[in-house]
């Protein structure tokens, strides 16, 4: 059983993670991989927003939380054949949606902060079929790119969770961290994915969040 990430320099990871987050914003709460996903093989709600995907994108959980030290959000999904993965690790969007008003500067320095502070906090960390693979030079900060919120319901980040909300829909400016794989396709068989860490932000330090963990593990079914 293999999987073989895809080296930095081999293809344009910034790309491919914007087509992601673009795909993420574009997604209502109630459809998304990341929110009140069970992850059985008959109800994972990956392999429908896949669908379309360059990459078969996995997610990390909004609701229900998860810990880091705690167990990890299971879910189990069928992956066709000849679809590399996209692992996003502790990752991050801003967008002015969520700081209407906010410049690219500022949009870029919240990114920033998000993301030393996962490098404080517990993690971040991948586990390949159980094996971990070393995040060094996986880490992407974007440029401005454009995403659409949705018109037929809300997106993922109007949840409990977030002190952002509400985020009303159509275009905005974003800009998107954190560390990400890619993969080429993965052999026939069972994978599992593992991956989290968390960000733990002092109150007194400008944020787009404070406290975040995650912790998810995908067994992933390639026919």
């Amino acid at each position: 059983m293999v999987i073989n990430v895809m080296p930095r320099n081999s293809l344009d990871y910034e790309e491919a993670v914007k087509k992601f987050w673009k795909a993420e914003c574009a997604v209502n709460r109630d459809d998304s991989p990341a929110f009140f996903n069970s992850g059985g093989p008959k109800e994972t709600k990956d392999e429908g927003f896949n669908k379309d995907n360059d990459y078969f994108y996995l997610s990390w959980s909004v609701l229900p939380k998860c810990h880091i030290d705690g167990a990890p959000i299971l879910r189990e999904c069928d992956v066709p054949s000849g679809k590399g993965l996209l692992i996003p690790i502790v990752s991050v969007i801003v967008s002015d949606k969520e700081r209407p008003g906010a410049s690219n500067s500022k949009l870029n320095e919240l990114v920033v902060i998000d993301q030393e502070y996962v490098q404080k906090g517990p993690g971040p960390f991948v586990e390949l079929d159980g094996d971990p693979h070393d995040l060094t030079g996986f880490e992407v900060t974007t440029g401005v790119f454009p995403v659409t919120y949705p018109d037929n319901g809300p997106p993922i980040w109007n949840s409990p969770n977030n002190p952002n909300a509400p985020i009303s829909n159509g275009e905005s400016n974003a800009i998107a961290g954190g560390h990400y794989l890619i993969t080429s396709p993965p052999s026939a068989g069972s994978h599992t994915v593992h991956f989290g860490g968390a960000v733990l932000i002092p109150g007194n330090v400008d944020c787009i969040e404070n406290h975040y963990e995650e912790n998810v593990e995908y067994t992933l079914n390639v026919h």
